[in-house]
């Protein structure tokens, strides 16, 4: 699983360290906060989340407290990562571009990795 990484204002990414580079296309903050939340509900299995007794209310507060402390990382800091990853570390040593060549500005990750419908099939999104 990678980490979640502010570009812009509302422009993130998930963000690969084995890659060293985005693992999706540019996402709102709407899309992470609800990718972090899935990614927090399946440490759990469905049945045991649904439990209507003691165990579903612990595991619902684990899943948002668990949840609430990555996406508040990514306000603060910037990544959700826990090591202490940000941005300007991430930029420095990217392979984000074609061939895994690097990209050396924010704004060139982000017109690379914004998708549109002329770059369906293509690098990145091919």
């Amino acid at each position: 699983m990678g980490i979640f990484v502010k570009l812009a204002e509302d422009k993130y990414v998930e963000w690969s360290g084995v890659t060293d580079s985005p693992t999706s296309s540019i996402l709102t903050f709407k899309d992470v906060e609800d990718q972090v939340y899935s990614l927090e509900e399946r440490k759990y299995s469905r049945r045991d989340l649904e439990d209507e007794g003691e165990l579903g209310q612990t595991l619902s507060k684990a899943v948002k407290l668990a949840a609430e402390a990555r996406l508040e990382r990514l306000r603060t800091l910037g990544t959700t990562s826990a090591i202490g990853d940000n941005l300007e570390s991430l930029l420095r040593f990217n392979r984000a571009g074609p061939n895994e060549t690097h990209l050396k500005t924010v704004e060139e990750i982000i017109e690379a990795y914004t998708f549109t419908a002329e770059k369906k099939g293509k690098w990145p999104f091919s």
